[in-house]
């Protein structure tokens, strides 16, 4: 039989108990570690390594070691310092929860040396005894229980280990292998000290994490449960498909930050790393588990006294299982009154410890014993013979009180334990479980009441002979060691007194101290002050290093025209160091080059000092400032299109430094073609300031320009030869010219009408001649091949030259052709021929009074119907140029469909990209549909940026370079396309938002596009 079969036979039945209401924890965020990346690519199957150089090489070393301390190493293996046993395997069982338990407490009691005569070889405790207790047991040794029959199999019978912790203080176990579950009370190995749950509802999950890391630390284990389909060494259970999956228990003894997620089975994972599982099957005994998976609720960490720390255990609870409405019953202050069995003539018997099972997080515990009770129903009603505040505990379960002084008992009197819980949410509330003992709860008026549930409340007590009570031992000598880099003195006991150079200090609810600056460059004495049981400790003398002064001989250097290309130099080569730019920037950790310079940087002013080390303090900050170099930008003026004999007006040349120093003019001229159409003029300085603009040059077209485009390309040399150029240019269309007078006759015949000549204009155009409204002009007065007798409607214009375009029709005038003489006797019959002085039928003349149309083509060889209209000039002018509102600079696509594209920002260091979803050109409103290549490139400053909803298109580059880009929005639904290397060098840890229902289409349209691998695009 396989290990999967095994499990899937063994686990079914814990899915009906555990998963029906249980929270899962997930594990799902990018790892938190403030160690130093380690490289490592030799995740070997079942190979226990060396540890690594940054975490303790010895078990001494590890049990020296602050376990948040530890928690921050990218990996961990307890197997590495010998307190992890062999695996068990639990065969075709459904009892995983015991073995997780069992496993977890044997590395917890070789983690903490509290045994030294048991080791990985020798001590076997038996998850089966664990199981048989659960189901069977009879009542305890002082008969306060009747014990628990569930009647159920063992073997096969579903669990959790929430169980565990209750069996455990109640001493049913932990049992060596070997024992019988009918005397596992007295064959109990181990005294529990404290069992903590590690889970909390609405924990973010880099908390869960980082709780689970110290608690492995301090323990050696945890244990935990996942949903488990296959066995696999590096497995991710949430890709599996479909609903085959059952829970399994099991032991949790270390982690690895960084496994690549590609490792992981079925799909990788969405991030690296994972736990290191101890299992209890041999087909696969270890096995990576990745951070993407959920981990139940039943998540504890064990710690144990030696067994001859105490002999009865005293109390009621005889239940594995809490009281479902523990929380709601809201007992906060409660007690159980007890008859003392074991004192006797030749000893006595001494209450040397309390046991208290509380729910709430960061709890304060208050134990109170009351001897000779006169009235067993009032817990208080004897004498207060023992009381004892706890330090805060950050986690819920199950904690041992030790009092200051043990507490006689007297053979058959009543005593009373009283346990009170608070904390700041009001959340603290004790654990019950259904058993009925002698049991009490105190109410909100100070009075006491019965409970028809027990408080899990236990008095541990030591028979013998009269015990002495100690004087005072003096607290323990202070171990405050510095931590360089926080500044802060660490390795304070938590709720804690502390005399610092005469100077007392409480460590409410820290560990820490921040240095103060009085305290450097000299000697500290700290003593810790004695709380009643102990006097003060003997003190502790640290010497704490000054801070290292301010580096001297600094440069900053200009390396080029680039936004990173400044450099700081006089720095000691390969030196690390930390740098910060601006006033509110945090520190980052920068190293010195082997020429002991630092590279790479861009512009501005920098704070440089020393790096916190292993023996000194951060160094005070020394000031560098990198000057951008001068680079001057030319904006020419926009000349919009005019027509022949209007003149220009003259416009401002602007002239941009972005450099840190100040820039000399020498010399402004025009290049080109057009150079003689423009005139040149300064009426200012010749300096334009760093960081400023210079407008004291202007530019004018040239007036009576003949028709046609001119450009030019307008140069500027500056320092010593550097050169700057903005192309310039205006166009000069046709002039418009008024109608001539109408045309006058000269002489006619019966077939001919000669007009009266019209003298050229002062535009020098000739007048051109029509009839009848045609649409043909011709230069000649003479008209021939006329009808006799018939009137024509004659019409003139001025015909269009080099500058001007031909002029509207005049008036027109009638004149009628003279009447055709017939030979005597030749004349028709009467009837045949016109009445006297008959015209023209009305459709062969102009109507009265009827001019021809104004515009009638000019020939081709005086205007050119390619050239272009002044509205068309304009047009083309307007799609051209560069148009600016607040923030951004913006080029029009389509004036009829009312579309712009941004080309870029007026402040490249803007830190907030804001594309809108329309602006305002000429007061028309655009959409913006575009963003053009390159538009936000190299935004060193940029960290979000968001796109409107009316973009279509992300051009070839767009946000490459912004490195500190970390938020991008992308609000639009209709993207179409998204340019090659969009997204290159943007922030490792970015983020890309899409609208949740283009999720899918945007995720493939904005893959590969030159981000990193970590960038997460999410909705």
């Amino acid at each position: 039989m396989t290990g999967k079969q095994k499990f899937r036979m063994g686990c079914w039945f814990l899915a009906l108990w555990m998963f029906g209401s249980a929270i899962m924890l997930p594990f799902g965020m990018e790892p938190v570690c403030a160690a130093e990346e380690v490289q490592r690519t030799d995740w070997s199957e079942g190979v226990v390594g060396k540890p690594d150089a940054l975490a303790p090489q010895t078990l001494l070393e590890l049990q020296n070691s602050l376990p948040s301390e530890v928690a921050k190493l990218p990996r961990y293996d307890s197997r590495n310092y010998g307190i992890v046993p062999p695996v068990k395997d639990q065969g075709g069982s459904n009892i995983c929860w015991c073995y997780a338990g069992i496993t977890a407490s044997e590395i917890s009691i070789h983690r903490t040396g509290i045994d030294p005569n048991a080791n990985i070889n020798t001590l076997r405790l038996s998850p089966e005894l664990l199981a048989q207790v659960r189901h069977q047991r009879g009542a305890d040794p002082l008969n306060n229980t009747k014990g628990e029959n569930t009647n159920q199999d063992w073997y096969s019978s579903p669990g959790n280990t929430a169980y565990t912790p209750a069996l455990f203080a109640q001493w049913w176990a932990p049992v060596p292998v070997g024992g019988n579950a009918n005397t596992a009370y007295e064959n109990c190995a181990y005294r529990l000290e404290s069992a903590l749950h590690l889970y909390s509802s609405g924990a973010t999950a880099s908390i869960l994490r980082e709780r689970m890391k110290k608690a492995i630390a301090a323990y050696g284990a945890v244990t935990g449960s996942y949903n488990n389909v296959r066995e696999t060494y590096f497995y991710n259970p949430k890709n599996e498909p479909g609903t085959g999956s059952y829970p399994h228990a099991c032991t949790i003894i270390g982690w690895d930050d960084t496994i690549p997620a590609e490792k992981f089975s079925p799909g990788g994972a969405s991030q690296n790393g994972g736990w290191l599982v101890k299992n209890s099957y041999d087909s696969l005994p270890y096995f990576w588990l990745s951070y993407d998976c959920s981990i139940s609720n039943a998540t504890w960490a064990f710690s144990y006294l030696p067994k001859d720390a105490y002999d009865y255990n005293y109390f009621y609870d005889a239940s594995a299982e809490d009281f479902g409405m523990s929380y709601s019953m809201n007992v906060t202050s409660g007690a159980n009154v007890f008859e003392a069995k074991k004192g006797s003539e030749n000893g006595t018997e001494w209450l040397k410890a309390v046991n208290v099972a509380f729910l709430g997080e960061n709890v304060t515990c208050h134990v109170k014993v009351y001897t000779n009770l006169t009235d067993i129903s009032q817990p208080d009603s004897g004498t207060l013979s023992a009381e004892k505040t706890t330090d805060v505990l950050e986690r819920p379960g199950y904690y041992t009180v030790h009092l200051d002084q043990p507490v006689a008992l007297t053979k058959g009197s009543s005593f009373a334990v009283v346990a009170t819980v608070s904390n700041a949410g009001n959340t603290a509330r004790l654990r019950l479980s259904l058993d009925k003992g002698k049991s009490y709860k105190m109410s909100s008026y100070g009075t006491w009441g019965s409970l028809n549930q027990t408080p899990r409340i236990k008095a541990y007590t030591k028979a013998g002979s009269d015990m002495p009570v100690d004087p005072p031992a003096a607290e323990e000598t202070p171990a405050v060691a510095i931590d360089y880099a926080e500044e802060t003195l660490t390795n304070f006991i938590r709720g804690g007194v502390y005399v610092i150079n005469g100077e007392e200090y409480v460590m409410a609810d820290k560990t820490t101290l921040p240095i103060l600056p009085k305290w450097m460059g000299g000697a500290v004495s700290i003593v810790k002050k004695g709380s009643g049981a102990a006097i003060n400790s003997e003190p502790q003398t640290l010497e704490v290093p000054g801070r290292p002064k301010a580096l001297s001989g600094l440069r900053g250097e200009s390396g080029g025209s680039g936004e990173d290309s400044g450099k700081i130099t006089g720095l000691t080569p390969n030196g690390t160091y930390q740098i910060s730019q601006g006033e509110t920037s945090a520190w980052t950790d920068k190293t010195a080059n082997a020429n002991g310079e630092m590279t790479g940087l861009a512009y501005g002013v920098y704070k440089v000092r020393i790096k916190a080390g292993s023996g000194n303090f951060a160094g005070e900050a020394a000031a560098v400032t990198i000057r951008r170099p001068a680079h001057l930008t030319v904006a020419a003026p926009v000349f919009h299109p005019t027509v022949y004999g209007e003149r220009y007006a003259e416009k401002v040349i602007s002239l941009f430094n972005q450099g840190d120093s100040d820039i000399t003019i020498e010399r402004m001229s025009l290049e080109g073609e057009g150079a003689d159409y423009f005139t040149l003029n300064q009426t200012g300085s010749a300096i334009v300031l760093a960081n400023g603009e210079n407008a004291g040059y202007t530019i004018c077209p040239c007036a009576n320009a003949d028709v046609g485009t001119y450009t030019a390309e307008l140069v500027v040399t500056y320092d010593g030869g550097k050169r700057a150029s903005a192309q310039v240019g205006f166009t000069v269309s046709a002039a418009p010219q008024n109608a001539p007078m109408p045309p006058a006759e000269k002489e006619k015949t019966e077939g001919s009408i000669t007009l009266e000549r019209i003298e050229d204009n002062a535009n020098g155009a000739k007048a051109q001649y029509s009839k009848n409204g045609g649409s043909t002009w011709q230069d000649s007065p003479v008209f021939s091949g006329l009808m006799p007798n018939t009137t024509y409607a004659f019409a003139a214009r001025y015909s269009g030259t080099k500058n001007y375009m031909p002029s509207p029709a005049s008036a027109v005038t009638e004149i009628t052709t003279v009447k055709k003489d017939l030979p005597e006797g030749n004349n028709p019959p009467e009837g045949n021929r016109p009445p006297e002085g008959n015209r023209p039928p009305e459709g062969n003349r102009p109507p009265e009074g009827n001019n021809p149309p104004e515009t009638n083509n000019p020939p081709a060889d005086i205007v050119s119907p390619d050239t272009p209209t002044k509205e068309e000039l304009e047009e083309r002018f307007f799609l051209t140029a560069i148009h600016k509102d607040k923030n951004y600079c913006y080029k029009v696509l389509n004036i009829k469909r009312k579309e712009a594209e941004v080309i870029g920002a007026k402040n490249p260091k803007s830190k907030k990209i804001q594309i809108p979803d329309q602006v305002k050109i000429n007061g028309v409103s655009y959409k913006v549909i575009s963003v053009a290549k390159s538009a936000f490139s190299n935004n060193k400053k940029a960290v979000s940026a968001t796109v409107g909803k009316n973009v279509k298109k992300i051009g070839k580059d767009a946000f490459r370079g912004c490195k500190k880009l970390k938020k991008i929005f992308i609000k639009t639904k209709k993207l179409k396309r998204v340019g090659k290397n969009a997204f290159r060098g943007i922030a490792r840890s970015a983020q890309i938002k899409v609208p949740k229902k283009k999720y899918v289409v945007y995720r493939k349209m904005l893959a590969k596009k030159g981000q990193r691998s970590t960038v997460k695009i999410r909705y």
